[in-house]
């Protein structure tokens, strides 16, 4: 079980003392947490959804790409692209704010 292997894997032995040094200053007992862990049963497997939520209004985003696409004279679009586009502006944006607020750091510095 799970239980056996966090045990023998993780048991304390004398090598240990730093840890033990850190973690009782911090206010933590290694063995407790040891203890608590291999009560567990098993192990929780909980699978999250990774539902794609649009960064962008799709409305408008199915427009932009209608009128590029018209423009460029490419037949259809799949959602796949709108997707991808949403992801790629999401990562840009959130680049640009990140050197922005790094950028707003050092001039307070």
């Amino acid at each position: 079980t799970f239980a056996d292997k966090y045990k023998k894997k993780y048991t304390l032995s004398k090598d240990d003392t730093e840890i033990n040094d850190v973690t009782s200053m911090a206010g933590v007992n290694l063995n407790e947490e040891a203890a608590k862990i291999s009560t567990l049963d098993n192990v929780s497997t909980e699978q999250r959804s990774t539902h794609d939520v649009s960064f962008v209004q799709t409305e408008s985003l199915s427009n932009k790409i209608s009128r590029l696409c018209e423009r460029h004279s490419v037949s259809s679009c799949n959602g796949d692209v709108k997707q991808l586009l949403s992801h790629a502006l999401e990562a840009r944006m959130r680049n640009l704010v990140e050197k922005l607020v790094s950028i707003n750091h050092h001039r307070l510095e």
